[in-house]
């Protein structure tokens, strides 16, 4: 159960991180805002 869970969740966490590096290099939000809403996903 537990392996297949983090299949899913690094799958969402690569799709959030290169949408965070998108948002983030056309402008759109603050690197340092996006870090405050991505980093709490990367602790599980």
């Amino acid at each position: 159960g537990f392996y297949y869970f983090a299949i899913i969740e690094d799958f969402i966490l690569r799709f959030v991180w290169v949408a965070s590096f998108i948002l983030v290099d056309y402008g759109y939000i603050g690197s340092d805002l996006m870090t405050s809403i991505v980093a709490p996903l990367e602790v599980f």
